[in-house]
């Protein structure tokens, strides 16, 4: 008899893609890709998987110490050096770190593309960004979560003095305002454009209490009932005029009836599109950059690679995207032959 887990990884049979960089969501999904270059059998999505979670254990006090830090910058920082950064500068920032990502310039040198002012910033990179899913895990049906996301601009909350700052992934601030959170409060998240919703993906510090070593499952139970309060808060003193709502996106097991019935229900709380899903490690911790223990679909992909049939809105490809990132990293390719 076989189980759940062993008719979803049938679906991913020959598709053992291993280059660390091959599962990058700066490329494109490596099945519709129409490249898959370098490609070893060393660093399996799978192999670093179990290596992660032997090791990460060890890094807990690293992980605290360093986020605790960051604390330390922004009590020191001057406040009027700050600036909110425009639309063109932030997709400057976003074209040097898909450069960055195929090897074609170095990420140092161009950042005077985007803003010719020399500052660092404490806050670049700590978001914890996944790779595509491409090896099924072993154990995807018993330990691992997803989370339907909207569309927007994701962010780190920073809430300090009373105020509550936002930082995209270069670590630039993209507002500043009231809000009902505690101070020493950081999460992360997706804003959208229109509205005063935020949507929660995770939390990394609440009132001063670090959690990124604690276990995923743990830290969005923790967030849920924390974050309600917060908000019932908002709507009761409305001292500072209309205050931003944080919402927290829902998780759920992963299993085919499960995913087959958020896709057909729609069962996300925002109403704009579906960006994708994001998928989680029930034991991961939380860590910044690049880690194949979340993962991240787009809604087309669903049917190929889970047999999850989607809405027809989301049913089609982003060809443009696709192609795109095919010509770079055939450039690439070409110009090491």
């Amino acid at each position: 008899m076989e189980t759940e887990d062993d008719v979803l990884c049938s679906v991913f049979a020959g598709s053992m893609l291993d280059d660390k960089k091959t599962f990058s969501v700066y490329r494109p999904h490596p099945r519709f890709a129409q490249y898959k270059a370098h490609v070893t059998m060393e660093t399996s999505q799978e192999k670093r998987r179990k290596l992660l979670l032997e090791n990460q254990r060890s890094k807990r006090l690293e992980l605290i110490a360093h986020l605790r830090s960051l604390y330390d910058v922004e009590n020191n920082a001057d406040d009027s050096e700050d600036f909110k950064m425009d639309d063109q500068a932030e997709d400057n920032v976003e074209v040097v770190k898909h450069d960055e990502e195929l090897g074609d310039v170095d990420g140092d040198d161009n950042m005077s593309v985007a803003t010719s002012r020399t500052r660092t910033f404490p806050f670049r990179d700590k978001l914890t960004m996944g790779e595509w899913l491409v090896d099924i895990p072993s154990d995807f049906s018993s330990q691992w979560l997803f989370m339907p996301c909207p569309e927007g601009k994701r962010c780190l909350i920073v809430v300090e003095q009373n105020w509550t700052r936002s930082y995209n992934r270069a670590g630039r601030r993209l507002g500043k305002f009231r809000s009902a959170l505690p101070n020493r409060t950081m999460l992360d998240c997706v804003s959208c454009d229109s509205g005063d919703t935020i949507y929660v993906l995770d939390v990394l510090m609440w009132k001063g209490q670090a959690l990124v070593d604690y276990d995923c499952e743990f830290r969005f139970f923790w967030m849920s009932g924390r974050l309600e309060d917060c908000n019932m808060d908002a709507k009761l003193g409305n001292r500072f005029g209309r205050k931003k709502t944080f919402v927290v996106l829902p998780k759920y097991k992963c299993s085919h009836a499960m995913l087959q019935d958020v896709m057909n229900k729609r069962l996300w709380p925002f109403e704009g599109r579906l960006d994708g899903l994001l998928f989680y490690h029930g034991s991961s911790l939380y860590e910044s950059g690049e880690t194949p223990l979340v993962g991240w679909l787009k809604p087309f992909m669903l049917k190929e690679l889970l047999g999850v049939t989607v809405p027809d809105e989301y049913s089609m490809s982003d060809e443009s995207l696709i192609e795109d990132f095919s010509r770079a990293a055939q450039r690439k390719v070409a110009a090491s032959l």
